[in-house]
C-alpha cells in the first residue's frame, strides 16, 4: 500500500461521516440508508486493501 495510514484516516473519516450528516443537518450523502452506506464502504475498503498489498 502506498500509505497504509492516509488509507486507514480516509476509510475512519467515513464512517464518522455518514452518522454526523445525519445528526448535523438532518440527512445523509445521497439519501443513503446506514446499511447501503456500510455495503459500499465494506466494498472500497476491501479493494482499497487488495489494491495496495499487490505492491
Amino acid at each position: 500500500m502506498a500509505d497504509p495510514e492516509a488509507t486507514a484516516a480516509v476509510l475512519i473519516s467515513s464512517l464518522a461521516y455518514h452518522p454526523l450528516l445525519n445528526i448535523l443537518i438532518g440527512h445523509t450523502p445521497g439519501g443513503l440508508e446506514a446499511d447501503r452506506f456500510l455495503d459500499a464502504w465494506v466494498e472500497h475498503a476491501v479493494r482499497s486493501l487488495e489494491a495496495g498489498s499487490a505492491r
